[in-house]
């Protein structure tokens, strides 16, 4: 079987993968930004922890959501399209919850800004499935995750500065106008990507078959308590860590949103360690057993030294989340190629990638609750057990995956 790949006289495996950091780029920029300025918002606005936190909670589950249709789309329509619209609404969106200084209204539009974001990862990942393979592939999608890193590194960077200058709205107002510009780029650019899928003759080749079998057989559905337990612990953390450090460590805003650039550089560093790692160990599942472990033990050290030594806790939350990025890159990025000969490939991604959503929609809102009620002990300690679950359930889970990947020919 074989794919229309990107010829040499449109664009390169590189400058695609290029192209595809640069939306994922931008679609980031557009959906950390409230959280990087979420301390500074419950300071202006006077509001509680758990209000503020509404706005995020209602984006995850909206992008969750438009997860699954975004994917179908993507299945059924040209990609490019539905990615620009995704960017350009998530512009708007980011001017909107700039001009509104009523939390309500900003929680509506976040979550709005949630469904457009979520028409960018699902067709986006089926082209690089479609377009790359091999180490085309795993370079690519290093490249596309590494976008999402860039972007949250200059978020927590620049946004204490445009605080300082303008308030939190100028980094709503910053975060649109570089969208946009992407949109206009990804649209022209895009043009010369085969973005239509397969031709008849290689659409008669792809494989049908029942899609809830299909993931029943693959062992996903378990999987997918993997996925939440992922999304919990990386979108919880980056969200509450320079709440934390406020509260914690008593530094004003901008100083705990600058500690927290720690975090994708991490990232960075983990998601290059985790596609070294997918080379020795091609099986996703068995890579994440030891990327929890590891996860499980900076957990413990962080509630050991918790309130005292707050390089301790920066390192260790960075670390955690570089492991959940990691984790990510196994079952987000990888794990849908393994249905590369399906026809369900973009509609499979966004569900898998839902899942993540349904986890970080849990923490943003749970957390809060979690802390205001028992304090930041008892939320340290859920960071722990949430590891324990990952963990186990991706053991559990591995046998089952593994029969599959050798059913369709993959080697482990």
């Amino acid at each position: 079987m074989s794919f229309n790949r990107i010829s040499e006289r449109n664009m390169s495996p590189l400058a695609f993968s290029i192209l595809g950091g640069m939306v994922y780029f931008a679609s980031y920029i557009c959906r950390v930004n409230y959280a990087a300025v979420l301390a500074e918002i419950i300071q202006a606005l006077s509001v509680s922890k758990s209000a503020a936190s509404i706005a995020i909670t209602g984006a995850f589950i909206t992008y969750g959501v438009g997860q699954i249709s975004s994917g179908f789309l993507g299945d059924k329509i040209p990609a490019r399209w539905v990615i620009f619209t995704g960017l350009s609404g998530s512009a708007l969106c980011n001017v909107l919850t700039g001009l509104s200084g009523n939390i309500s209204v900003m929680t509506f539009i976040w979550c709005v800004n949630g469904f457009f974001q979520s028409m960018i990862w699902p067709p986006l990942i089926m082209l690089l499935a479609r377009n790359l393979k091999g180490e085309d592939y795993k370079r690519g999608s290093v490249i596309v995750i590494g976008g999402s890193s860039l972007a949250t590194i200059m978020i927590y960077l620049v946004a204490p500065l445009l605080i300082r200058l303008g308030g939190y709205t100028t980094v709503f107002y910053a975060s649109a106008l570089i969208t946009f510009v992407i949109a206009v780029i990804w649209i022209v650019l895009s043009r010369n990507i085969e973005i239509s899928g397969e031709t008849a003759a290689q659409t008669a080749e792809l494989k049908t078959g029942n899609l809830f079998g299909l993931m029943a057989r693959s062992g996903l559905i378990p999987i997918f308590v993997v996925i939440v337990s992922m999304g919990t612990l990386r979108d919880g953390i980056t969200t509450w860590l320079p709440v934390y450090i406020n509260q914690v460590y008593h530094l004003d805003t901008s100083t705990s949103i600058l500690s927290s650039v720690i975090l994708p550089v991490f990232t960075v560093v983990c998601l290059l360690i985790a596609s070294r790692l997918h080379r020795r160990v091609p099986n996703e599942l068995s890579a994440s057993v030891i990327i929890w472990a590891a996860a499980l033990a900076a957990s413990a050290v962080l509630l050991l030294t918790k309130d005292s030594v707050r390089l301790a806790a920066v390192m260790m939350t960075a670390f955690m989340v570089g492991c959940m990025h990691g984790i990510n890159f196994m079952l987000i990025s990888h794990m849908p190629d393994r249905f590369v000969k399906y026809r369900w490939l973009s509609t499979i991604s966004g569900i898998v990638n839902s899942f993540t959503y349904v986890g970080s929609a849990l923490s943003a809102y749970g957390f809060a609750y979690l802390t205001e009620k028992s304090g930041w002990t008892a939320t340290l300690i859920s960071w722990c057990v949430i590891c324990v679950i990952g963990l186990a359930i991706s053991a559990l889970s591995r046998p089952r995956y593994s029969r599959f990947l050798k059913s369709e020919g993959w080697e482990e």
